[in-house]
Protein backbone atom coordinates (compact mmCIF):
# COMPACT_ATOMS: atom_id res chain seq x y z
CA UNK A 1 0.00 0.00 0.00
CA UNK A 2 2.79 2.41 0.92
CA UNK A 3 4.60 1.60 -2.32
CA UNK A 4 1.49 2.36 -4.38
CA UNK A 5 0.92 5.65 -2.55
CA UNK A 6 4.55 6.60 -3.03
CA UNK A 7 4.37 5.88 -6.75
CA UNK A 8 1.14 7.86 -7.07
CA UNK A 9 2.62 10.88 -5.29
CA UNK A 10 5.79 10.63 -7.36
CA UNK A 11 3.76 10.53 -10.54
CA UNK A 12 1.79 13.63 -9.52
CA UNK A 13 5.02 15.45 -8.66
CA UNK A 14 6.53 14.53 -12.00
CA UNK A 15 3.38 15.71 -13.75
CA UNK A 16 3.50 18.97 -11.76
CA UNK A 17 7.12 19.64 -12.69
CA UNK A 18 6.34 18.68 -16.29
CA UNK A 19 3.57 21.29 -16.38
CA UNK A 20 5.73 23.83 -14.53
CA UNK A 21 8.63 23.40 -16.93
CA UNK A 22 6.44 24.45 -19.81
CA UNK A 23 5.03 27.45 -17.92
CA UNK A 24 8.55 28.92 -17.66
CA UNK A 25 10.24 31.38 -19.99
CA UNK A 26 13.01 29.02 -21.15
CA UNK A 27 13.53 25.72 -22.94
CA UNK A 28 16.80 23.85 -23.32
CA UNK A 29 17.99 21.20 -25.75
CA UNK A 30 16.44 18.50 -23.54
CA UNK A 31 12.82 19.66 -23.86
CA UNK A 32 10.50 21.28 -26.39
CA UNK A 33 7.18 23.06 -26.94
CA UNK A 34 4.53 20.97 -28.66
CA UNK A 35 1.20 22.01 -30.14
CA UNK A 36 -0.89 20.88 -27.19
CA UNK A 37 -1.55 24.19 -25.44
CA UNK A 38 1.86 24.43 -23.73
CA UNK A 39 3.58 27.81 -23.97
CA UNK A 40 6.54 29.89 -22.86
CA UNK A 41 5.69 32.91 -20.70
CA UNK A 42 8.00 35.83 -19.96
CA UNK A 43 8.89 36.36 -16.30
CA UNK A 44 6.66 39.42 -15.96
CA UNK A 45 3.85 37.52 -17.76
CA UNK A 46 3.53 40.23 -20.40
CA UNK A 47 4.30 38.01 -23.40
CA UNK A 48 3.54 34.42 -24.32
CA UNK A 49 4.87 32.08 -27.01
CA UNK A 50 3.09 29.10 -28.46
CA UNK A 51 1.21 27.64 -31.43
CA UNK A 52 -1.81 29.48 -32.83
CA UNK A 53 -4.10 29.78 -35.87
CA UNK A 54 -4.77 33.31 -37.19
CA UNK A 55 -8.27 34.47 -38.04
CA UNK A 56 -10.32 31.81 -39.79
CA UNK A 57 -7.27 29.82 -40.89
CA UNK A 58 -6.65 26.26 -39.72
CA UNK A 59 -2.90 26.52 -40.34
CA UNK A 60 -0.66 26.45 -37.28
CA UNK A 61 2.14 28.89 -36.54
CA UNK A 62 4.58 29.58 -33.72
CA UNK A 63 4.06 33.13 -32.53
CA UNK A 64 4.44 35.60 -29.67
CA UNK A 65 1.48 37.57 -28.32
CA UNK A 66 0.47 39.66 -25.32
CA UNK A 67 -0.56 37.22 -22.59
CA UNK A 68 -2.94 39.22 -20.41
CA UNK A 69 -4.81 41.05 -23.18
CA UNK A 70 -8.19 39.48 -24.00
CA UNK A 71 -7.83 40.37 -27.69
CA UNK A 72 -5.07 38.05 -28.89
CA UNK A 73 -2.49 40.35 -30.47
CA UNK A 74 0.30 38.50 -32.24
CA UNK A 75 3.50 40.55 -32.49
CA UNK A 76 5.88 38.03 -34.06
CA UNK A 77 5.57 34.82 -36.13
CA UNK A 78 8.38 32.30 -36.62
CA UNK A 79 7.20 30.16 -39.54
CA UNK A 80 5.14 32.88 -41.26
CA UNK A 81 6.14 31.59 -44.71
CA UNK A 82 5.72 27.83 -44.01
CA UNK A 83 2.65 27.01 -41.90
CA UNK A 84 1.86 23.58 -40.44
CA UNK A 85 -1.47 22.11 -41.52
CA UNK A 86 -2.07 20.00 -38.39
CA UNK A 87 -1.20 19.91 -34.68
CA UNK A 88 2.02 17.94 -35.05
CA UNK A 89 4.36 20.90 -34.72
CA UNK A 90 7.17 21.21 -32.17
CA UNK A 91 9.53 24.04 -31.23
CA UNK A 92 12.87 22.66 -30.13
CA UNK A 93 16.63 23.20 -30.14
CA UNK A 94 18.31 20.83 -32.57
CA UNK A 95 21.69 19.10 -32.24
CA UNK A 96 23.54 22.06 -33.76
CA UNK A 97 22.17 24.41 -31.12
CA UNK A 98 19.65 26.24 -33.32
CA UNK A 99 15.96 26.67 -32.53
CA UNK A 100 13.75 25.00 -35.12
CA UNK A 101 10.06 24.34 -35.75
CA UNK A 102 9.48 20.81 -37.03
CA UNK A 103 6.57 18.56 -37.99
CA UNK A 104 6.56 15.55 -35.71
CA UNK A 105 5.45 12.86 -38.20
CA UNK A 106 8.38 13.11 -40.62
CA UNK A 107 10.64 15.54 -38.71
CA UNK A 108 10.36 18.10 -41.53
CA UNK A 109 11.92 21.44 -40.61
CA UNK A 110 9.52 24.26 -41.51
CA UNK A 111 11.51 27.04 -39.85
CA UNK A 112 14.97 27.44 -38.37
CA UNK A 113 16.97 30.24 -36.78
CA UNK A 114 20.54 30.04 -37.93
CA UNK A 115 23.08 31.75 -35.71
CA UNK A 116 26.42 32.95 -37.03
CA UNK A 117 27.84 33.09 -33.50
CA UNK A 118 29.44 30.08 -31.85
CA UNK A 119 28.14 28.94 -28.46
CA UNK A 120 30.65 28.32 -25.68
CA UNK A 121 28.36 25.94 -23.80
CA UNK A 122 24.90 24.42 -24.09
CA UNK A 123 22.25 26.87 -25.21
CA UNK A 124 18.75 27.84 -24.08
CA UNK A 125 15.87 29.59 -25.81
CA UNK A 126 14.32 32.31 -23.64
CA UNK A 127 11.33 34.65 -23.97
CA UNK A 128 12.27 38.00 -22.41
CA UNK A 129 10.01 40.57 -20.79
CA UNK A 130 10.48 42.78 -23.86
CA UNK A 131 8.89 40.14 -26.10
CA UNK A 132 12.27 39.26 -27.60
CA UNK A 133 12.89 35.53 -28.12
CA UNK A 134 16.63 34.96 -27.70
CA UNK A 135 19.08 32.09 -28.05
CA UNK A 136 21.96 32.36 -25.57
CA UNK A 137 24.60 30.38 -23.75
CA UNK A 138 23.08 28.67 -20.75
CA UNK A 139 25.88 29.98 -18.52
CA UNK A 140 25.57 33.60 -19.70
CA UNK A 141 23.29 36.04 -17.96
CA UNK A 142 21.85 37.21 -21.26
CA UNK A 143 21.55 40.78 -20.00
CA UNK A 144 22.88 42.43 -23.14
CA UNK A 145 21.88 42.35 -26.83
CA UNK A 146 25.46 41.59 -27.84
CA UNK A 147 25.52 38.39 -25.79
CA UNK A 148 22.71 36.74 -27.75
CA UNK A 149 23.52 34.11 -30.36
CA UNK A 150 20.24 34.88 -32.13
CA UNK A 151 17.18 37.05 -31.38
CA UNK A 152 13.73 37.51 -32.88
CA UNK A 153 14.10 41.31 -32.67
CA UNK A 154 16.50 41.05 -35.63
CA UNK A 155 13.72 39.57 -37.76
CA UNK A 156 10.56 41.66 -37.18
CA UNK A 157 7.25 40.92 -38.86
CA UNK A 158 4.56 43.61 -39.00
CA UNK A 159 5.05 44.95 -35.45
CA UNK A 160 7.67 47.17 -33.84
CA UNK A 161 7.81 46.80 -30.05
CA UNK A 162 9.62 49.12 -27.62
CA UNK A 163 13.40 48.50 -27.72
CA UNK A 164 13.18 46.86 -31.16
CA UNK A 165 15.45 48.34 -33.83
CA UNK A 166 14.19 49.42 -37.23
CA UNK A 167 17.19 49.82 -39.50
CA UNK A 168 20.58 48.36 -40.35
CA UNK A 169 23.52 46.54 -38.84
CA UNK A 170 26.15 48.04 -41.15
CA UNK A 171 28.80 45.49 -40.13
CA UNK A 172 26.82 42.41 -41.19
CA UNK A 173 24.45 44.03 -43.69
CA UNK A 174 21.41 42.87 -41.69
CA UNK A 175 18.30 44.96 -42.36
CA UNK A 176 15.50 45.04 -39.81
CA UNK A 177 12.39 45.93 -41.80
CA UNK A 178 8.65 45.64 -41.10
CA UNK A 179 6.40 43.83 -43.56
CA UNK A 180 2.64 43.54 -43.22
CA UNK A 181 0.61 40.34 -43.12
CA UNK A 182 -1.00 39.39 -46.41
CA UNK A 183 -4.37 39.18 -44.67
CA UNK A 184 -5.81 38.65 -41.16
CA UNK A 185 -5.77 34.90 -41.96
CA UNK A 186 -2.29 34.82 -43.50
CA UNK A 187 0.79 36.18 -41.66
CA UNK A 188 3.13 35.64 -44.62
CA UNK A 189 4.91 38.83 -45.79
CA UNK A 190 2.72 41.26 -47.73
CA UNK A 191 3.78 44.02 -50.13
CA UNK A 192 3.33 46.80 -47.55
CA UNK A 193 6.75 47.44 -45.96
CA UNK A 194 8.48 50.01 -43.78
CA UNK A 195 12.18 50.54 -43.16
CA UNK A 196 15.07 52.98 -42.89
CA UNK A 197 16.65 53.60 -46.28
CA UNK A 198 20.37 54.26 -46.63
CA UNK A 199 20.96 57.71 -48.09
CA UNK A 200 22.62 61.01 -47.25
CA UNK A 201 19.89 61.99 -44.78
CA UNK A 202 18.28 58.69 -43.68
CA UNK A 203 14.48 58.63 -43.46
CA UNK A 204 11.82 56.06 -42.62
CA UNK A 205 10.19 55.02 -45.89
CA UNK A 206 7.00 53.05 -46.52
CA UNK A 207 6.49 51.16 -49.76
CA UNK A 208 3.79 49.25 -51.60
CA UNK A 209 5.79 46.71 -53.49
CA UNK A 210 8.65 48.68 -55.05
CA UNK A 211 6.72 51.98 -55.07
CA UNK A 212 7.58 54.51 -52.39
CA UNK A 213 4.40 56.12 -51.08
CA UNK A 214 5.45 57.74 -47.78
CA UNK A 215 8.58 59.02 -46.12
CA UNK A 216 9.11 60.57 -42.72
CA UNK A 217 10.50 63.98 -42.00
CA UNK A 218 14.26 64.14 -41.43
CA UNK A 219 15.41 63.39 -37.88
CA UNK A 220 15.57 66.67 -35.91
CA UNK A 221 17.33 65.38 -32.79
CA UNK A 222 14.06 64.76 -30.92
CA UNK A 223 11.97 62.86 -33.43
CA UNK A 224 10.76 62.90 -37.02
CA UNK A 225 8.30 65.64 -36.08
CA UNK A 226 7.54 67.26 -32.73
CA UNK A 227 8.09 65.85 -29.22
CA UNK A 228 5.91 62.94 -28.09
CA UNK A 229 4.39 62.82 -24.58
CA UNK A 230 3.95 59.02 -24.56
CA UNK A 231 7.25 57.58 -25.77
CA UNK A 232 10.84 58.55 -26.38
CA UNK A 233 12.38 58.15 -29.81
CA UNK A 234 16.02 57.50 -30.58
CA UNK A 235 17.86 57.55 -33.88
CA UNK A 236 21.36 56.05 -34.06
CA UNK A 237 23.60 56.69 -37.06
CA UNK A 238 27.25 55.66 -36.78
CA UNK A 239 29.76 53.48 -38.62
CA UNK A 240 28.33 50.28 -37.10
CA UNK A 241 24.57 50.81 -37.03
CA UNK A 242 21.78 52.91 -38.46
CA UNK A 243 18.43 52.41 -36.77
CA UNK A 244 15.36 53.93 -35.12
CA UNK A 245 13.86 52.72 -31.85
CA UNK A 246 11.39 53.92 -29.24
CA UNK A 247 10.80 53.40 -25.52
CA UNK A 248 7.72 54.02 -23.42
CA UNK A 249 7.94 56.80 -20.84
CA UNK A 250 5.48 54.88 -18.66
CA UNK A 251 6.73 51.28 -18.74
CA UNK A 252 3.36 49.95 -17.59
CA UNK A 253 1.68 51.11 -20.80
CA UNK A 254 1.36 48.58 -23.63
CA UNK A 255 2.16 50.13 -27.00
CA UNK A 256 3.36 49.02 -30.41
CA UNK A 257 3.74 50.23 -33.99
CA UNK A 258 1.91 48.09 -36.55
CA UNK A 259 1.59 48.04 -40.34
CA UNK A 260 -2.15 47.89 -41.03
CA UNK A 261 -2.57 46.08 -44.33
CA UNK A 262 -6.28 46.88 -44.55
CA UNK A 263 -5.87 50.65 -44.36
CA UNK A 264 -2.23 50.87 -45.55
CA UNK A 265 -1.34 52.89 -42.47
CA UNK A 266 1.52 52.67 -39.98
CA UNK A 267 -0.29 52.94 -36.65
CA UNK A 268 0.94 53.62 -33.13
CA UNK A 269 -1.43 51.65 -30.87
CA UNK A 270 -1.91 51.93 -27.11
CA UNK A 271 -3.88 49.44 -25.03
CA UNK A 272 -6.78 50.93 -23.06
CA UNK A 273 -7.77 49.18 -19.84
CA UNK A 274 -10.98 51.20 -19.86
CA UNK A 275 -12.24 50.15 -23.29
CA UNK A 276 -10.34 46.84 -23.30
CA UNK A 277 -9.20 47.56 -26.82
CA UNK A 278 -6.29 48.96 -28.83
CA UNK A 279 -6.64 52.71 -29.44
CA UNK A 280 -4.89 54.44 -32.33
CA UNK A 281 -2.57 57.08 -30.85
CA UNK A 282 -1.16 58.27 -34.18
CA UNK A 283 -0.86 57.11 -37.76
CA UNK A 284 0.80 57.93 -41.08
CA UNK A 285 0.09 58.91 -43.78
CA UNK A 286 -2.24 61.42 -42.08
CA UNK A 287 -3.86 62.71 -45.30
CA UNK A 288 -3.39 62.82 -49.07
CA UNK A 289 -0.64 65.42 -48.75
CA UNK A 290 1.49 62.87 -46.86
CA UNK A 291 1.62 60.73 -50.01
CA UNK A 292 5.09 60.68 -51.55
CA UNK A 293 5.57 63.12 -54.51
CA UNK A 294 1.80 63.44 -54.90
CA UNK A 295 2.19 66.87 -56.50
CA UNK A 296 5.49 66.17 -58.23
CA UNK A 297 8.60 68.33 -58.29
CA UNK A 298 8.08 71.94 -57.09
CA UNK A 299 4.42 71.20 -56.39
CA UNK A 300 2.75 72.41 -53.20
CA UNK A 301 0.07 70.24 -51.54
CA UNK A 302 -2.64 72.12 -49.62
CA UNK A 303 -5.48 69.99 -48.24
CA UNK A 304 -7.86 72.98 -48.06
CA UNK A 305 -7.48 73.83 -51.75
CA UNK A 306 -9.09 72.36 -54.86
CA UNK A 307 -7.19 70.85 -56.46
CA UNK A 308 -5.01 70.02 -53.46
CA UNK A 309 -1.90 70.31 -55.65
CA UNK A 310 -0.81 73.88 -56.32
CA UNK A 311 2.17 75.39 -58.11
CA UNK A 312 4.79 77.47 -56.42
CA UNK A 313 5.08 81.07 -57.58
CA UNK A 314 6.61 81.28 -61.02
CA UNK A 315 5.67 77.70 -61.99
CA UNK A 316 2.86 75.98 -63.85
CA UNK A 317 1.85 72.27 -64.23
CA UNK A 318 3.84 70.25 -66.74
CA UNK A 319 0.84 68.12 -67.70
CA UNK A 320 -2.36 69.54 -69.15
CA UNK A 321 -5.33 69.91 -66.84
CA UNK A 322 -5.40 69.36 -63.08
CA UNK A 323 -5.84 65.58 -62.80
CA UNK A 324 -2.22 64.44 -63.16
CA UNK A 325 0.43 66.15 -61.05
CA UNK A 326 2.95 63.30 -61.09
CA UNK A 327 5.16 65.17 -63.57
CA UNK A 328 5.35 68.15 -61.24
CA UNK A 329 5.62 71.77 -62.36
CA UNK A 330 7.89 73.83 -64.58
CA UNK A 331 9.00 77.45 -64.90
CA UNK A 332 6.58 79.83 -66.52
CA UNK A 333 7.79 81.16 -69.90
CA UNK A 334 10.41 83.78 -69.26
CA UNK A 335 9.47 87.28 -70.40
CA UNK A 336 11.91 89.64 -72.05
CA UNK A 337 11.37 93.18 -70.91
CA UNK A 338 12.67 96.09 -72.93
CA UNK A 339 13.61 98.86 -70.52
CA UNK A 340 14.13 102.27 -72.03
CA UNK A 341 15.58 104.82 -69.66
CA UNK A 342 15.64 108.45 -70.63
CA UNK A 343 18.81 109.97 -69.29
CA UNK A 344 17.05 112.99 -67.92
CA UNK A 345 15.90 111.97 -64.41
CA UNK A 346 17.18 108.50 -65.27
CA UNK A 347 17.73 107.47 -61.65
CA UNK A 348 14.07 107.57 -60.65
CA UNK A 349 12.79 106.15 -63.93
CA UNK A 350 15.34 103.34 -63.91
CA UNK A 351 14.55 102.27 -60.37
CA UNK A 352 10.80 102.29 -61.05
CA UNK A 353 11.17 100.20 -64.18
CA UNK A 354 13.32 97.63 -62.39
CA UNK A 355 10.70 97.32 -59.65
CA UNK A 356 7.91 96.87 -62.18
CA UNK A 357 10.04 94.41 -64.12
CA UNK A 358 10.42 92.27 -61.00
CA UNK A 359 6.66 92.28 -60.52
CA UNK A 360 6.16 91.20 -64.13
CA UNK A 361 8.35 88.17 -63.46
CA UNK A 362 6.34 87.31 -60.33
CA UNK A 363 2.98 87.63 -62.08
CA UNK A 364 0.78 84.52 -61.99
CA UNK A 365 -1.67 85.48 -64.77
CA UNK A 366 -1.53 87.32 -68.08
CA UNK A 367 -3.78 90.08 -66.71
CA UNK A 368 -1.31 90.76 -63.90
CA UNK A 369 1.56 90.86 -66.39
CA UNK A 370 -0.33 93.31 -68.67
CA UNK A 371 -1.05 95.57 -65.68
CA UNK A 372 2.64 95.61 -64.75
CA UNK A 373 3.61 96.47 -68.33
CA UNK A 374 1.04 99.30 -68.27
CA UNK A 375 2.60 100.68 -65.10
CA UNK A 376 6.08 100.45 -66.65
CA UNK A 377 4.89 102.56 -69.60
CA UNK A 378 3.67 105.20 -67.16
CA UNK A 379 7.11 105.18 -65.54
CA UNK A 380 8.66 105.88 -68.96
CA UNK A 381 6.56 108.89 -69.86
CA UNK A 382 8.54 111.36 -71.94
CA UNK A 383 7.96 114.26 -69.58
CA UNK A 384 9.30 113.66 -66.03
CA UNK A 385 6.29 115.40 -64.51
CA UNK A 386 3.98 112.83 -66.10
CA UNK A 387 5.75 109.90 -64.46
CA UNK A 388 4.22 108.49 -61.25
CA UNK A 389 6.09 108.79 -57.97
CA UNK A 390 7.62 105.80 -56.17
CA UNK A 391 4.72 105.64 -53.70
CA UNK A 392 2.18 105.82 -56.53
CA UNK A 393 3.84 102.88 -58.29
CA UNK A 394 3.70 100.81 -55.12
CA UNK A 395 0.00 101.65 -54.76
CA UNK A 396 -0.68 100.71 -58.40
CA UNK A 397 1.08 97.36 -58.02
CA UNK A 398 -0.85 96.50 -54.89
CA UNK A 399 -4.35 97.44 -56.03
CA UNK A 400 -6.79 96.94 -58.89
CA UNK A 401 -7.54 100.65 -59.38
CA UNK A 402 -7.97 101.94 -62.92
CA UNK A 403 -4.67 103.11 -64.40
CA UNK A 404 -4.25 106.33 -66.39
CA UNK A 405 -3.57 105.97 -70.09
CA UNK A 406 0.06 106.73 -71.05
CA UNK A 407 0.29 109.93 -73.08
CA UNK A 408 2.85 108.50 -75.48
CA UNK A 409 5.22 105.54 -75.65
CA UNK A 410 8.36 106.06 -73.67
CA UNK A 411 10.57 105.20 -76.59
CA UNK A 412 9.03 107.85 -78.94
CA UNK A 413 11.33 110.78 -79.66
CA UNK A 414 10.50 114.31 -80.79
CA UNK A 415 11.52 114.76 -84.38
CA UNK A 416 12.39 118.24 -85.65
CA UNK A 417 13.09 118.44 -89.36
CA UNK A 418 16.01 120.70 -90.25
CA UNK A 419 16.94 121.73 -93.76
CA UNK A 420 20.51 122.32 -94.77
CA UNK A 421 21.13 125.10 -97.31
CA UNK A 422 22.92 122.85 -99.86
CA UNK A 423 20.68 119.83 -99.36
CA UNK A 424 18.04 118.50 -101.64
CA UNK A 425 15.43 119.19 -98.98
CA UNK A 426 16.02 115.75 -97.36
CA UNK A 427 14.69 115.89 -93.77
CA UNK A 428 17.06 115.18 -90.92
CA UNK A 429 15.85 114.16 -87.50
CA UNK A 430 17.32 114.90 -84.12
CA UNK A 431 16.27 114.33 -80.50
CA UNK A 432 16.43 116.60 -77.51
CA UNK A 433 17.10 113.66 -75.18
CA UNK A 434 19.77 110.97 -75.09
CA UNK A 435 18.36 107.47 -74.98
CA UNK A 436 19.77 104.23 -73.53
CA UNK A 437 18.09 100.94 -74.41
CA UNK A 438 18.73 97.89 -72.21
CA UNK A 439 17.40 94.38 -72.70
CA UNK A 440 16.59 92.58 -69.42
CA UNK A 441 15.62 88.93 -69.26
CA UNK A 442 13.90 87.60 -66.14
CA UNK A 443 15.68 84.70 -64.48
Amino acid sequence: MYIVSFLLISFKLLLFFYEFSYASDTISSSNFISDNGKTLVSKDERFELGFFSPGNSKNRYVGIWYKNIPVRTVVWVANRINPINDSSGMLMINSTGSPVVVMRQNITVVWSANSTKEAKSSVVLQLLNSGNLVLRDEQSSGDGLGSYLWQSFDYPCDTLLPEMKLGWDLKTGLERRLSSWKSPDDPSPGDFTCGVELQGNPEIVMRKGSNKFYRSRPWNGIGFGGPNPVFEMNFVNNEDELYYTFNMIDKSVFSMIVLNKTSNLREQLIWSETTQNWNVFSYVPRDHCDSYVLCGAYGNCITTQLPICQCLEGFKPKSAGYSDWSQGTKDRPKMKIVVIVITTTATVAGVLVLIVGYYIYKCRTNLEAIRCIHISLLCLEHQPNDRPSMSSVVLMLGSDNTLPVPKQPGFLMDRIPQLEPDSSNKPEFSSSNKVTISLLEAR
